[in-house]
């Protein structure tokens, strides 16, 4: 990675912005019904501010490290053994959730525009997709983030505006859904939503000025917050419980019903261009992170050679699952049920070892 290299606090924002939010065009307001039933967004409110809280203690932590990534402060702790350990932990999981990314969204395109496609066929272009993403690099990730995520954001908003006339604020009861223990103590485990933080603290190094870190990480995850919390409670306006369950791709599924007048309906045919931008852009990015972290934790000269076995093995996790119901179920029951043990309480773990260490003039020597 050419040290030349840096990444502004917006590009940075849109990237962390759809980094979190793309679930929210899979199956994230199917899963919250699943959960809590009618109070879906009451449960992705409530662990889109326990996600603030988290990275307000861990920014609190890091104040000190400015300029360096959690590679460089398991380096610091624990050494090349330590970075190097690091670095699987966070990259193999990835790996396996960028694969299972890859099946979902090629399923739904499948389901959306080209149901006598094979399945193979649009898994290989969304590999494809990713691996050219990835292979160009961040400085072209990041364009791209910063061209498209504001256009994505007012298309967002449009459709929730579009959408009122069909809201129905019954459907919202009861309010507490399927109880409180659901949302607030069963739910916690959803903030594994909020585990694309990692790509802060792994881009951490790129960033053009060190005070970056905590601004960025706020702002995104309170534009994260609105339009997580506003795209699931919509749903939940539109659609009953426990129909609410049945769907997937919820929001394709408003677009599908929004009619403005005569010759503006077929909304979804917009919806599908964004969606599908929003899908290349998460899994390329995905697919550098891992890249990068790969990189740097063995210390490899070039990041490129391995981006294509990498984009191979993605690609051979996508053909596991038998169906879409297969691959939501690797994904949602297995990641989203611990993945926050990899992505956000191993990173405070490694800063706070990191700290007790500084205090103590324990650090390994820096390279």
């Amino acid at each position: 990675m050419p040290a030349k290299i840096k990444i502004g606090r917006f590009e940075t924002t849109c990237l962390l912005i759809n980094f979190i939010c793309a679930k929210l065009f899979l199956n994230l307001p199917e899963e919250m019904a699943n959960g809590s039933g009618t109070a879906g967004w009451l449960e992705i409110l409530y662990v889109s501010v326990l996600a603030l809280i988290y990275f307000w203690i861990f920014s609190l932590i890091y104040k000190g490290f400015e300029g360096k990534d959690i590679l460089d402060i398991s380096y610091l702790s624990f050494g090349d053994m330590g970075r190097i350990i690091a670095g699987l932990v966070f990259a193999l999981p990835g790996l396996y959730i960028v694969g299972m990314i890859i099946r979902e969204f090629a399923e739904d395109m499948k389901i959306i525009s080209f149901p006598n496609t094979p399945t193979q066929i649009l898994i290989f272009i969304f590999s494809i997709g990713a691996f050219v993403g990835a292979y160009l690099g961040i400085e072209a990730i990041v364009r791209v983030h910063a061209l498209l995520v504001p256009i994505i954001i007012v298309v967002f908003i449009s459709i929730i505006i579009l959408a009122i006339p069909m809201y129905d604020t019954s459907k919202l009861m009861p309010l507490f859904g399927n109880g409180v223990k659901a949302i607030f103590f069963e739910g916690t485990k959803s903030i594994s939503y909020f585990s694309e933080l990692i790509v802060l603290f792994v881009l951490a190094s790129l960033l053009k000025n060190k005070g970056d870190f905590k601004s960025t990480g706020f702002m995104g995850i309170l534009i994260s917050l609105f339009i997580l919390t506003f795209g699931t409670l919509s749903y939940s306006l539109i659609y009953q419980y426990p129909i609410s369950t049945e769907y997937y791709l919820p929001f394709y599924q408003i677009t599908r019903l929004i009619r403005v007048s005569t010759f503006l309906n077929r909304m979804e045919a917009f919806f599908v261009l964004f969606w599908a931008s929003v899908a290349f852009m998460y899994i390329s990015l995905g697919l550098f992170i891992i890249s990068f972290m790969l990189k740097k934790a063995f210390g490899l000269e070039h990041r490129r050679p391995i981006i294509f076995p990498l984009a191979l093995i993605a690609c051979a996790i996508a053909v596991i699952p038998e169906n879409l119901s297969s691959a939501v179920l690797m994904e949602s029951q297995y990641f989203r049920k611990y993945g926050w043990i990899i992505y956000l309480l191993l990173p405070l773990v490694i800063l706070v070892i990191a700290r007790l260490k500084s205090k103590k003039g324990m650090y390994v020597n820096q390279y």
